[in-house]
């Protein structure tokens, strides 16, 4: 017979037993509740990343958008260049000086694009017949400039302001002439070459000229402008005489004879600027950017090639508060490269620069401008009346 003693190791091994077997259960119990949790956070953590990542995207994507608004009229007109460069290329803008024009209308403004486009093409097709310094680049680039103008249907007139020998102003005129436009033409030029130079306020470094530098006598620009009037009268177009019509010459200094355009309220829509120096450069777009119309084109041709010129135009930028204007350049590039300025490229690989004057936008711009600094200052005033009511608070 057994005795209690006996069922002592055999009880105790039970107890082990189901201890054993609890433990086990409750292990794995708290393993897949740990394993749930840690897949609750996971997919929590997962759902906030997304949804940052989300928001971020979506900012991202809004931002790209309207910098694509912002710069459709650009890329517009860059594809209207690439075509022009493109037909030039093959050939297809250089016809024969024969080829026959349509009717001369009554009036500029029902130009039709077939007449503006072939009177582009008979200008162009005599481009080495015309004396300038101007290399072929930019001479393409001032005349498309020109052909802009009249598709678009601006009324403004025309100024050059650095004449020289007078062949970049005599290819524009013929261009006009061509199409029966009789709009007034504006030469600005000392006829004495570069004015001594002189350190002004505005310009701090000395200047790379000497005075007198570029000198051509008046002389010779009128006899490279009557040589041109011969021709096409004598194929019966109409050509200004000088001071006898819509040729205006402005013979002097800059700062003397460009303000008259100011004094006579008188609206341009075709600005060149070919004052070289720093002085001479400031002075036209100071003078004459204020007369261009909404839509018109102003052209640097010394912008990458000499510094001061384009030091002259982004101080007058800067001084106006107009620093935007800088993401509307076009450039023109050596060999017939025109595009959107790029300013990660060397400087020896341009020529000149040109914009279109965009008033709207800038207009909406300076609006909202406007409107965030008078909410600025109105919670301004509104927090420091709120601090002078605590402050008074605070006294016993």
């Amino acid at each position: 017979m057994l005795r209690p003693a006996d069922y002592l190791p055999w009880s105790l091994s039970a107890l082990v037993f189901v201890c054993l077997l609890c433990f086990t259960f409750l292990h794995h119990d708290s393993q897949a509740r740990f394993q749930r949790l840690m897949e609750e956070a996971t997919a929590k953590c997962l759902q906030a990343r997304t949804s940052e990542y989300e928001q971020v995207v979506g900012a991202w994507r809004r931002a790209a958008q309207r910098v694509a608004r912002e710069q459709e009229a650009t890329l517009n007109q860059s594809k209207e260049l690439v075509r022009d460069l493109m037909s030039l290329k093959e050939g297809r803008l250089v016809p024969s000086s024969s080829t026959p024009l349509p009717a001369v209308p009554s009036s500029a403004a029902g130009l039709s694009a077939e007449r503006v486009e072939t009177c582009f093409q008979k200008v162009w097709s005599q481009i080495d017949q015309f004396e300038s310094m101007m290399k072929i680049e930019r001479r393409f680039a001032t005349l498309w400039l020109a052909k802009q103008i009249l598709l678009r249907g601006l009324r403004g007139d025309f100024i050059e302001a650095g004449v020289a020998n007078g062949g970049g102003a005599c290819m524009i005129q013929s261009l006009l002439s061509c199409v029966g436009d009789r709009r007034d033409f504006y030469l600005a030029d000392s006829w004495q070459g570069l004015p001594t130079p002189s350190k002004t306020s505005f310009s701090k470094e000395p200047s790379q000229f000497r005075g007198g530098e570029f000198y051509v006598p008046f002389a010779r620009f009128v006899k490279e402008w009557e040589g041109w009037e011969r021709n096409w009268t004598r194929e019966g177009f109409e050509w200004p005489r000088l001071n006898g019509g819509t040729a205006k010459v402005l013979k002097g200094e800059f700062q003397a004879t460009l303000p008259r355009l100011r004094d006579e309220n008188v609206s341009l829509s075709y600005v060149k600027c070919d004052g070289d120096m720093y002085s001479s450069t400031f002075e036209c777009v100071q003078f004459l950017y204020p007369r261009l119309e909404c839509g018109g084109y102003i052209y640097f041709d010394d912008y990458h090639e000499f510094g001061e010129c384009q030091r002259a135009v982004k101080d007058y930028l800067t001084q106006t508060n107009q620093q935007d204007v800088a993401e509307d350049m076009f450039s023109v590039r050596q060999g017939f490269g025109l595009g959107v300025y790029d300013r990660t490229l060397t400087k020896a690989k341009y020529e000149a620069v040109f914009w279109r004057k965009e008033c709207e936008r800038k207009e909406a711009g300076r609006r909202r401008e406007g409107r965030r600094r008078q909410v600025s200052a109105e919670v301004g005033e509104r927090s420091g009346k709120e601090r002078q009511r605590s402050s008074r608070g605070q006294v016993p």
